[in-house]
């Protein structure tokens, strides 16, 4: 299977045929499991295990078991895009899996990430009007059934004004 972008769960049963998924040059094999694969649009994938393990490894032409990464349960693999894969850390289940029930865990991250993440659950786009914006930091838990509603409450926490061109476009600005 391949994931071309966007995030997906996999639920897999254990059994003599490997179920695989392929994000660009990113091969995640599951070894009777749980997880979640992210790709994001041109920054990274992340891989995260809610039951059990995957085994995963980056494209190449030599491929040995020595290149593949284990990755268990409570942990996350990133791999960013063009690199080398990390070693797998704990993850936070909760905050990996709350896509699931339209919630989006932001932990002081750059508001960019929220607007990035909002995007996904929001028809039209969203613009910051400068990087002074984008490297604001935000903490909070949001529903993502109303992004427009979690847009506007940011928006008067953080002391920003908007501009809106119909209901498609919305710019961001002090």
């Amino acid at each position: 299977m391949t994931l071309h972008h966007g995030q997906a769960r996999f639920t897999v049963a254990k059994e003599a045929r490997p179920f695989e998924v392929q994000t660009d040059k990113l091969h995640v094999r599951a070894l009777g499991t749980v997880f979640d694969i992210y790709k994001k649009a041109a920054d990274n994938i992340s891989v995260s295990v809610q039951e059990h393990a995957v085994a995963a490894w980056v494209e190449a032409d030599n491929i040995t078991q020595d290149s593949k990464v284990q990755v268990n349960t409570g942990q996350q693999l990133i791999y960013p895009m063009g690199g080398k894969l990390q070693p797998p850390s704990a993850t936070d289940l909760t905050q990996v899996s709350a896509w699931q029930q339209r919630r989006l865990f932001i932990n002081d991250r750059p508001l960019s990430e929220l607007i990035a993440e909002l995007g996904r659950y929001r028809v039209g786009r969203i613009f910051l009007a400068d990087a002074q914006l984008k490297n604001l930091h935000v903490t909070g838990v949001f529903s993502l059934d109303k992004p427009d509603e979690v847009l506007a409450r940011v928006r008067k926490i953080l002391s920003l004004q908007e501009t809106r061109l119909g209901s498609w476009w919305v710019l961001l600005h002090h």
